[in-house]
């Protein structure tokens, strides 16, 4: 029987990086928004959003802070960086990473909102 071998960093397996689009599809899914009903309460038209998800264009400054504050997420997390402990407007505390929320009970969310 052979020892085993320490793991590297190329075992593991990939852990996805999301994009801009990405949040901001799953924020707004989460929400439980259609891409209509978005466009509707921004004044924007659907495509617009369709674009920003899919990647074909990104949103600018004033208008991610609207879309941020419309589907109640951190800003910071939609641009990727990695959000502080704090409680969330249900009063649950919790603490973020790029990819996850963790809640004082242990609970693991895949997205910012509990």
């Amino acid at each position: 029987m052979s020892a085993a071998r320490p793991l590297t960093s190329g075992d593991l397996p990939e852990i996805p990086i999301w994009t801009l689009s990405d949040r901001l599809r799953k924020a707004r899914e989460h929400a439980d928004l259609g891409q209509k009903e978005l466009g509707e309460k921004m004044g924007i038209s659907h495509q617009a959003i369709s674009k920003w998800e899919s990647g074909r264009s990104n949103p600018s400054t004033s208008r991610l802070t609207e879309f941020a504050k419309i589907v109640n997420v951190d800003i910071r997390w939609l641009l990727g960086f990695e959000v502080p402990e704090g409680v969330d407007s249900t009063g649950h505390i919790f603490r973020e990473t790029n990819a996850y929320r963790v809640t004082a009970t242990g609970q693991i969310l895949t997205l910012v909102a509990a």
